[in-house]
């Protein structure tokens, strides 16, 4: 589900959880090879990380699409600005056409 607005200070939080996940990955790698990491105890941090990896593949899709949809925004803004100074009638209709177009495949 998409939230247009949002919170600030929600999304900041989450993004520090994120650069702390980092280095506990990153200290897995060694203690995947210790005596001390039981075999089961093992399998849950392996399912647990690919989880994380499924989690992450899905929201680099959603931050992809964001980001293309901002472009596609951007684009209409301009081909929608209402200063059509210096432009020819077939110029402006061509753009209200091409914004129109571009506007059914915004969310």
């Amino acid at each position: 589900m998409v939230e247009p607005a949002g919170e600030w200070s929600q999304f900041d939080k989450t993004r520090k959880t994120i650069l702390r996940l980092g280095p506990a990955l990153e200290a897995i790698e060694p203690m995947a090879f210790w005596d001390a990491a039981p075999p089961d105890e093992l399998d849950w941090v392996r399912r647990e990380i690919e989880d994380l990896v499924e989690w992450g593949q899905r929201a680099l899709e959603a931050i992809r699409n964001r980001q293309d949809d901002d472009v596609r925004r951007r684009r209409h803004a301009k081909l929608t600005d209402s200063n059509t100074a210096g432009r020819t009638e077939h110029e402006i209709a061509t753009a209200r056409r091409m914004a129109d177009k571009l506007a059914q495949r915004l969310p």
